[in-house]
């Protein structure tokens, strides 16, 4: 196996996963959801291992074409980041610049991070470069960043050091994946949001269960929720759960319950298995 030139942690730095960052290219719906394929592979085994996955929001409007929408913050539809990654907000090209992204890499003991995300040639490649101003071995993630052009992000593979996922699964120490995306479905989460669709997906290809939302800090009209919920899984994904108010440990919260599905349910057009499910 290769080495790498790290002598400490490898750290998954995702940069501009937005939606509002979107341009001309007549696929660009398509190469995007290509990218958080390959992204939520890499979260993966960033998880299993147990190493840090960072992301960076770009806060303020971007130089791409005017995105057309109110969501335009959002992740990507399927993208398995979670509310409780660390996330890093910048208002720069350079994630480092005016940002606590070098504090953070030191917190956790990186000395090595691998880039994904948008878009390509300049947030992207800017980050790049400006690790070595800070001491810090950078990696683009093989086809993990999106970009105008495929022969774009060809020529920076090229010019940057970049990783295969075989490489990056191999110094994690994870089993290499095929189709299945798996994810880390928990018992209780405390808050909703859109990445949960793959936690529902997950729970349906896998046998079914359930968690809870709203532990520990509970949730406000846990009975809207449940309605609001319930359809927009059936909205996104086409299928019916079951989501109850409960009072679960002294909080008001709501219990997701996903039956095994007879068919394979994609979410985001991804294909994803759970990794920690929990039976009903």
């Amino acid at each position: 196996m290769e080495e790498l030139y790290g002598k400490r942690n490898l750290a998954l730095v995702i940069i501009d996963a937005q939606r509002k960052f979107c341009n001309d290219r007549a696929d660009w719906k398509d190469a995007c959801e290509a990218m958080v394929r390959r992204i939520n592979r890499l979260i993966y085994a960033f998880r299993k291992a147990g190493a840090p996955i960072i992301s960076v929001q770009y806060e303020g409007n971007t130089f791409c074409r005017p995105y057309e929408g109110t969501d335009g913050d959002e992740y990507f539809r399927g993208l398995t980041i979670r509310p409780d990654d660390i996330t890093v907000v910048k208002r720069n090209m350079n994630s480092f610049l005016e940002t606590d992204l070098k504090k953070i890499l030191d917190a956790v003991d990186a000395d090595m991070i691998l880039l994904a995300g948008t878009v390509t040639q300049y947030c992207v490649m800017s980050t790049y470069f400006s690790c070595f101003d800070h001491h810090i071995i950078p990696y683009l993630a093989e086809k993990a960043t999106v970009t105008t052009d495929d022969s774009v992000r060809d020529a920076a593979e090229v010019v940057c050091k970049t990783l295969t996922e075989g490489l990056v699964f191999d110094t994690l120490g994870v089993p290499r994946l095929g189709d299945e995306i798996p994810v880390f479905t928990e018992a209780a989460i405390p808050t909703w949001d859109p990445s949960r669709l793959c936690d529902v997906a997950a729970l349906a290809n896998s046998g079914g269960g359930h968690f809870v939302v709203g532990y520990p800090n509970g949730v406000k009209d846990n009975e809207a929720l449940a309605a609001s919920i319930k359809q927009e899984v059936r909205d996104q994904m086409g299928l019916e759960i079951e989501a109850e108010p409960i009072d679960f440990c002294a909080h008001d919260a709501v219990d997701v319950i996903v039956p095994a599905s007879g068919k394979k349910v994609l979410c985001a057009g991804q294909l994803f298995v759970s990794e920690a499910g929990f039976e009903y």
